[in-house]
């Protein structure tokens, strides 16, 4: 037997598939290799992850497919409610515009119920405890799931979603010897998206300077490819981060299934 949300499901297990294929294929890209570098006049020296292999653009795609899939499984939910309460001869025109509103820093009493005809109290009610900016846990309404949601996928409708290579770790252990700098680098190299050509990357996780004595340091570090910007936060890695956003998603769609449907 079918159900009204048998396609948003659909839509949300597809997203579910991408990313699993994308992690396990990034599994295959970490850095087999770390190099450390010292210029013995200046004592300068780096802690590098090199050989990491470019993903290319594919990535970009993947990700923008992902939350499209995200975003418009949202837009599902809506008609899929609007559908049995609106006449069959008014359906294209009401389905064609309408829309699961997301309002970052917008008022959202403006929103133009037009666009949601015979909504009731009740989903109304609900629609509001999912805009961000309503949130009331303190934390900035760009960091919703949702508002994260909207603004990846207006931003990939124009160009691609630009990912970093990010240090995932990196550790210093420094001797007694040691008397210099040491720096960890939160976000390195960018990963190149204009071009076909993907050769692999180099990314320093450690810099400092020795001091003019022994550098008496191991190191240890890892890497992790990740999104540029995610709301207000830089280097947010990739898979991670669209698992909780698909989770997000599926978390309101079931709340709206046991309310509505």
């Amino acid at each position: 037997m079918t159900h009204p949300l048998d396609g948003v499901y659909e839509r949300l297990n597809r997203a579910d598939h991408h990313i699993r294929d994308l992690k396990q294929t990034l599994a295959g890209l970490d850095p087999h290799k770390f190099l450390t570098k010292l210029d013995p006049h200046t004592g300068d020296f780096s802690f590098d992850a090199v050989g990491i292999t470019n993903p290319g653009l594919w990535l970009s795609v993947r990700a923008g497919e992902i939350v499209f899939l995200l975003r418009s499984s949202l837009d599902h939910l809506i008609a899929q409610w609007l559908i049995p309460r609106t006449p069959a001869h008014e359906q294209d025109a009401v389905l064609e515009k309408c829309g699961f509103p997301i309002y970052i820093d917008g008022d959202w009493k403006s929103f133009d119920w037009t666009k949601i005809p015979r909504a009731t109290p009740e989903l109304k009610a609900a629609l509001a405890t999912c805009q961000p900016c309503n949130r009331t846990d303190g934390l900035s309404p760009h960091d919703h799931p949702l508002a994260v949601i909207a603004t990846m996928n207006n931003t990939d409708k124009h160009r691609h979603l630009v990912v970093t290579v990010v240090s995932a770790s990196a550790l210093a252990s420094i001797g007694n010897n040691f008397s210099g700098t040491i720096e960890h680098l939160p976000q390195t190299d960018y990963i190149p998206g204009s071009s076909n050509v993907t050769p692999p990357v180099e990314a320093p996780l450690i810099v400092g300077n020795v001091g003019g004595g022994e550098m008496d340091v191991e190191f240890q570090g890892s890497t992790e490819i990740a999104f540029k910007q995610l709301g207000t936060h830089k280097g947010e890695p990739v898979v991670p981060s669209l698992e909780y956003l698909a989770y997000s998603v599926r978390e309101i769609v079931n709340l709206f299934r046991s309310k509505f449907f």
